[in-house]
Parts: C-alpha cells; sequence; structure tokens
C-alpha cells in the first residue's frame, strides 16, 4: 500500500478524532484522502480512538483535517479533534497500523448497523460471488456490538477473528478501491460464516440451498422457525395465518402481548399502510427498529392482526435489518412474525446450546450459525406521535447501544447507575464519555439476572472499567440495589441512592440540556410505581429543578396502594382502591364474595402505603370502560385504553376535558374517575370517555404548570410512552407552555440509570453528602 519515495524529515502533525470513529469506515477513508493527496504519515485505530499522523506543514496537516471532517463516513459521530505537533517521524507512503500502546479505552462502542443498500444488491446479484450469502456486510453495515470481545475496534478482537479471509476476500480487504477495504467483518461463502439447519429428530443440513428450501416449507406449512439474528434467535411464522400465530403464543406463553412482523419489503409495506417520512426514515435507517404503524384495512386483509395486536390499533413492523432475514424473505414473499426466541418473562436466547436445548421444544426447525454472539439485544421499539411527529422510543437496544451522544460527564471519577427492576438498564460514566446499556428486560427472574450480571461484567471489561462510585435505586428490594450493594462492598466504593422518579427527572432534564440554565423547569414524572421518598408508592410527581436542587412541588392524589404489585396486574383493584369510598360499589361485580367482604374491610382501615401513580388511573379507568379487570402483560390496560381512545379522536377530534381543579397542588384522580362513570351513566360512550380520560391528564399537566407559574414542562415515566397523551399535550400547552420530551431514550425505567449517573455527576441536591461510604446491612 505504501508509496516507494521516501520524502525528507519535516514537522509531524497528530490529528486525534474521538466519537464513533470505529467500525463506521474511517480508516479507509483516511487512507485514501491521504493518497490521493499524496500525504505521508499513518492511522490507526487506538482504545481512545483515531489517530493519525502526517509529515506536513501546519496549514497542510489543518486543511486534511477539514477534509477528513467535511468526507466523514455516514455512520460516524466526531465529538472531539485535536490537532497538535508531535515528535519528528520519517514516514515512507501512508500507510493504516494497527496501535501498540495499550491504555485504557475512551471511545463509543460502535452499534450494530442494518444491511446497507450496496450489500443488499449484491446479495440478490445473480453471479456476484456473495449472492445469496446470508453473512455479507461491509464497512457500513453489519454486527458491531453484539461480536465485540475487546477494544479497539479490530477483527482479532471480535468473535470474526477465527474467519480466515481468503485470499479473494483478503485482496479485497486491502484494496483501497474496494469498499471492502479495511473492512473488520468482511467475508464470503468461502471463508464465512456456516449455517446449520437442525431438525427436531436431530438431522441436520448445512448445504444453503437445502436450508433456504426447508424454512420456506416449513413457513408455508403455518409452522415456526428458530433463527439467530444479530442480538439472539428470533422466532418467525406466517404473519397472515392466524393458527400459527396462536400456536406460536401457546407455545412461546405470551397469549396477548402485541407481536411484531416484519415485512420483505419497504415496497411491499407500503401498499399496505401509508407512511410518514419519518416513519420511513427510521425503518430503513442503520438502526432499523420496529416502528409502530396504524392497522390499516388493507392489514387486515393481508395479516391476521386480532392475533397480532388484540385490541390495539398499532401493529409493530420492521424491515429485515440482517442479510439472512434479507436472504429468507426476498424468497418467502410475505410478512413473517418476528418476535425474541424465549418464554415469556425470560431473556433471549443468543447461544446455539441454548437454542438446541430449548428452541426445538418451541419451533418447528432451527437455524443457527458459527459467528458468536457476545452480547445479546432485542430489537428497538419507536413510536411516533401522529400529530406532532414526535419520536418516543419504548425500547433501546439494537443499533443504538451502547453509545451516548448527549451527555457529556462533568466528573473524571468512573461512575456506575444501576437502573432500576423493570425495563432495567445500566449507565457507566468515565473519561468524560457516558455509556447506557442495551434494554435488559425485567430483572425479577433468576436468568434475566444473570445476563443482566453477564452484560455488566462484558462492558465492564471492554472499558476497563473499575467505578469509584456506584448509584441505585432507593428500592432495597430491587435486584439492582441488591447487586450495587455488592459491588460497592466489593470496590469500597460510595453507595449514592436517588429516588425512583428524581432520576427520570433528571434523564429527561440532562437530555434537553436543561440542567444548567437557569430558569426553573417543572419535571412531571408519571408511571406506575416506584418508593417515594416519603416511604409511599409514587408514580404522579410534578417536581421544580432549579439551580440544581430538585423539590417536590406537587402530585396526584394518593389512594390505597392495596396488595402493592398485585395491584399493577389486576386494574379492578385500582379502580376499587382509587374510587372515592362512596363509589366502590360499582366495582363489586369483578370480586368474589369472599373478596368483597376482605377488600371493603382492608380499604375501612387502611393504614398501610398509598400510591399516586398515574399508571394505576389508566388501569382504573380501563377496568371500568373496557371492563377489563385483569391483564395479561405490563401496560396491557393502558394500551389498550389508548386504542380506544385514539379510535375516537380520529373519527371525532380530541375532545373536552373534564374540568379537575387542584386542590393544595394535588390533582384529583378519584374525582376524575368519579366523573368519568356519572358521564357513562347518561350516555357518553366508552371510546369517547377513554378520550377524555387523556385529555383530563393532558389538561391537569399543563393547569399544574399554569398554576405553578413555570413556562418550561420536561415529561418522563412510562406514562409519556402514549402518543396520543403527548400529542394532547400540545394541544393543551398552547403557546405559554415549552414542552419537553425524550428524545433518545425511553421515557420507561430505561432512562433511571442514567438519571442516577446524572444525579450524581451534578451532584443534584448534594446527593453525595449521603453517600454511603460504608455499606453495611
Amino acid at each position: 500500500m505504501a508509496s516507494s519515495t521516501q520524502i525528507q524529515a519535516v514537522d509531524t502533525w497528530h490529528i486525534h478524532l474521538s466519537g464513533l470513529v470505529q467500525g463506521v469506515g474511517f480508516r479507509p477513508l483516511v487512507y485514501q484522502l491521504a493518497n490521493a493527496a499524496g500525504m505521508h504519515g499513518t492511522v490507526c485505530n487506538d482504545a481512545d480512538g483515531l489517530h493519525i499522523w502526517v509529515n506536513a506543514s501546519e496549514q497542510t496537516a489543518a486543511n486534511f483535517l477539514q477534509e477528513i471532517l467535511a468526507d466523514a463516513p455516514p455512520l460516524s459521530v466526531v465529538t472531539n479533534t485535536t490537532i497538535e505537533k508531535a515528535e519528528p517521524q520519517t514516514f515512507n507512503g501512508f500507510t493504516i497500523v494497527f496501535a501498540d500502546t495499550p491504555k485504557a479505552p475512551r471511545l463509543w462502542i460502535p452499534p450494530d448497523f442494518a444491511l446497507c443498500e450496496d450489500c443488499k444488491r449484491e446479495l440478490h446479484e445473480a453471479g456476484n460471488r456473495r449472492e445469496h450469502y446470508p453473512f455479507i456486510t461491509c464497512t457500513t453495515c453489519g454486527p458491531r456490538y453484539s461480536i465485540i470481545q475487546q477494544l479497539p475496534f479490530e477483527r482479532v478482537f471480535t468473535t470474526m477473528e477465527p474467519f480466515t479471509l481468503c485470499n479473494i476476500c483478503a485482496a479485497e480487504y486491502n484494496d483501497v478501491n474496494d469498499r471492502r477495504f479495511f473492512a473488520q467483518t468482511t467475508s464470503c461463502p468461502s471463508c464465512g460464516v456456516q449455517m446449520t439447519l437442525t431438525m427436531p429428530d436431530g438431522s441436520a443440513t448445512t448445504d444453503t440451498a437445502a436450508v433456504l428450501d426447508q424454512l420456506l416449507t416449513t413457513l408455508q406449512a403455518g409452522k415456526m422457525v428458530a433463527i439467530k439474528g444479530i442480538g439472539g434467535f428470533l422466532l418467525l411464522t406466517d404473519a397472515g395465518n392466524a393458527t400459527a400465530i396462536d400456536r406460536l403464543r401457546n407455545r412461546k406463553k405470551r397469549p396477548a402481548k402485541p407481536l411484531a412482523v416484519m415485512y420483505p419489503s419497504l415496497h411491499m409495506l407500503e401498499q399496505h399502510v401509508s407512511l410518514t417520512a419519518l416513519q420511513q426514515t427510521w425503518l430503513t435507517s442503520p438502526v432499523a427498529p420496529i416502528v409502530l404503524l396504524p392497522i390499516t384495512a388493507q392489514m387486515q386483509q393481508e395479516l391476521a392482526t386480532e392475533q397480532l395486536a388484540p385490541g390495539l390499533h398499532k401493529l409493530g413492523v420492521m424491515l429485515p435489518y440482517a442479510p439472512l432475514f434479507e436472504w429468507l424473505l426476498a424468497a418467502y414473499k410475505k410478512p413473517v412474525v418476528a418476535t425474541s426466541a424465549n418464554l415469556s418473562g425470560s431473556p433471549i436466547i443468543y447461544k446455539n446450546e441454548q437454542a438446541r436445548q430449548h428452541l426445538l421444544q418451541v419451533a418447528d426447525v432451527l437455524l443457527y450459525h458459527n459467528r458468536d454472539i457476545v452480547m445479546p439485544q432485542d430489537d428497538s421499539v419507536l413510536s411516533i406521535a401522529a400529530q406532532s411527529q414526535i419520536p418516543v422510543w419504548l425500547r433501546r437496544s439494537r443499533g443504538l447501544a451502547p453509545a451516548c451522544s448527549f451527555y457529556t460527564p462533568l466528573r473524571k471519577e468512573p461512575m456506575l447507575a444501576m437502573g432500576a427492576l423493570m425495563k432495567s438498564s445500566f449507565a457507566i460514566a468515565q473519561d468524560g464519555m457516558t455509556y447506557i446499556s442495551q434494554y435488559m428486560g425485567s430483572t425479577e427472574s433468576y436468568d434475566a439476572q444473570l445476563m443482566y450480571k453477564e452484560s455488566l461484567a462484558h462492558v465492564q471489561q471492554l472499558l476497563q472499567h473499575r467505578p469509584s462510585v456506584i448509584i441505585t435505586d432507593k428500592h432495597p428490594a430491587y435486584f439492582s440495589h441488591v447487586l450495587a450493594q455488592e459491588i460497592a462492598t466489593e470496590h469500597a466504593c460510595p453507595l449514592l441512592l436517588v429516588q425512583h422518579h428524581k432520576a427520570h427527572a433528571a434523564a429527561v432534564l440532562a437530555e434537553n440540556n436543561l440542567l444548567h440554565q437557569s430558569k426553573p423547569v417543572l419535571a412531571v414524572v408519571m408511571d406506575g410505581t416506584g418508593l417515594g421518598d416519603d416511604g409511599n408508592s409514587w408514580g404522579g410527581e410534578f417536581f421544580i429543578y432549579h439551580n440544581n436542587c430538585m423539590e417536590r412541588v406537587a402530585h396526584w392524589q394518593p389512594f390505597p396502594y392495596l396488595l402493592g404489585d398485585k395491584m399493577a396486574r389486576e386494574p379492578r383493584l385500582s379502580l376499587l382502591s382509587a374510587l372515592p369510598a362512596g363509589m366502590r360499589h360499582v366495582c363489586k361485580q369483578w370480586f368474589t364474595e369472599t373478596e368483597w367482604t376482605l377488600y371493603q374491610k382492608m380499604l375501612q382501615s387502611y393504614k398501610g402505603i398509598h400510591t399516586t401513580a398515574v399508571g394505576r388511573l389508566f388501569d382504573a379507568a380501563a377496568c371500568w370502560l373496557l371492563q377489563m379487570p385483569g391483564q395479561q402483560y405490563e401496560g396491557h390496560a393502558a394500551m389498550r385504553l389508548e386504542a380506544m381512545a385514539n379510535e375516537y379522536v380520529e373519527k371525532h377530534g380530541i375532545p373536552a376535558a373534564f374540568d379537575l381543579s387542584i386542590d393544595d397542588n394535588i390533582l384529583p384522580g378519584s374525582r376524575l374517575l368519579a366523573m368519568l362513570i356519572h358521564a357513562e351513566s347518561v350516555g357518553a360512550t366508552a371510546p369517547e370517555l377513554a378520550a377524555r380520560f387523556h385529555a383530563s391528564i393532558s389538561q391537569s399537566i399543563c393547569q399544574m404548570a399554569r398554576h405553578l407559574q413555570v413556562q418550561q414542562v420536561a415529561c418522563s415515566g412510562g406514562v409519556f410512552q402514549n402518543s396520543l397523551l403527548i400529542d394532547m399535550l400540545h394541544l393543551h400547552a398552547g403557546n405559554d407552555l415549552q414542552l419537553y420530551f425524550h428524545q433518545q431514550l425511553s421515557p420507561n425505567d430505561e432512562n433511571v440509570s442514567f438519571g442516577q449517573l446524572v444525579y450524581a455527576d451534578c451532584n443534584i441536591d448534594d446527593v453525595w453528602a449521603s453517600a454511603l461510604h460504608q455499606v453495611t446491612d
């Protein structure tokens, strides 16, 4: 690659780029630009970014840096650049070299990138040597985070290391004019990843044509296939076959929770639904998330939509993001269900031995390959509010984690935040960089706890991270809290406790750059539960943030937290508990005589924990309007209530809200439910009242902001996953209130770890003063 012309020693300049600069094609770009300009020097990946040394004058080096930045690879994100004079060296041509100075990593870890258009074209191109090769990649697409074993990003430090390049691939890899020049994940059928298809009887095949034929036969017969994707195994079955979907639900033990659908192409999807520009942009982006789309009449004709998303108005849809799925669906030519291959409540299966042991009890055939997954990930999920077009991330995982471009920590010491219990994540700050893990699910089960520990250990190993402070939720029974105590003891470092909803508030403030401004902000946090500072269960909170202090100034009316977590599973308990005492008799239909007698006695002498959770108010409203005393998954009742309200709004527009007066900075949830029931008794329909309930919550938030005389309102918590509520908030906010929502994080508990990190980093409320320097029982 190098020129044979030796040049005389001139000034040597060192250029350093930080950010997402590895695994995105930066070294090939720099090499090509340098050669085109006749420059001499080297470029390499190192643990702290991209390093370039060139022989040049100061002006020429500065111009070269500007040219690099102007032509930066599309997937890169450069957060910082430096250029400085270095010790004189004489270079012979320009080369790509490997770093030989071990140092602690200080760079973004690249996420996994969806199949690019060039590789898709080659995959289907007759005569191309990678035609029908389901593991085709290049410098701009393919797995990254899921296969990295060590930093910097080099093939030898990934699970691609066992696959030695054949002569043709090696020639491409070393050809400056080839688009796979220095592509670390490149391979071909001769030297690359191999598939194995296994049947329940133990028979197996590795022949590509035979594999495809068996997969198609299985899907066409309405059966299930388990396929190893980028972040783990997925279960696939025909999305138009109601019987097949029912069978999948039965085997997966997932009776009602919605299932995502993978369409073979954007063109086919556009025949079924009119996409907005933003929806199309995300569907075809390198992230390639699941995007929630409205269920249309055409979808109902082509797909078994009621089996896919029972009682809902939206369907999760994605396009083939891995070449393996593109290869299969291009041949199948119909949409398929694509859901994580796990039993309900368990983490995604990602290891071959796990799959062979467990998945043939669920799927009819199993397809795996010999490229190991180091970091399992579920698909990211996105909803876009219909009117405001605000993106709402419901799950931040594949394609996004663990990069964090929107927050630079103030403190230099390494910190670890442990997150919450449900929709868990962890966050790390180290040497001016922030990392937020992928969605980790609920850590209530042993398997989920094990995966959390393994994922945390792997990221800490990648970053050589040894925390000097641990931050966690106040709830002593959370798995994350217990583990935080263990880690703090192990590392002999302080343990900081941050209240759940204050962490939510800090997260949305930080994401919108509102932490260090002079004006006060009203942080509204509404969800299902979280241990409050007063020992009760919070979930409908209003905080004023000003001058680095966060004060709880208002909340929704507390009501008995009857039977604790059981309430989250049974909306009937929320309605019974939240209604005024004189109206509780309307709930009797949903209880046995024994239950009714017991619960009435409990409520009459109740001295236990109370809750302000708006999530439970949604459950209560759904119980009444949908006649839904129980729910089969978290958020089930609230999602169906939103679907019913949306049905009304689409036909009639946003209705008038119930007028809820503020009493001593408290919003009356019980009165709202009472007004709802009364309105139905005089003729209002359930869909209208579902919409009025949403409008009332929205108007009350804006009413409280005006009452408190705060113009800036930042919203977080699981309730704000509701895109209809977000659209209504924009209507009720008018011109006098400025609204802020999460942009790259989910409003649900996934953001809690980041909020905990921010709380400690900024020392909000002087949280360090209460740090537990010695961890005790």
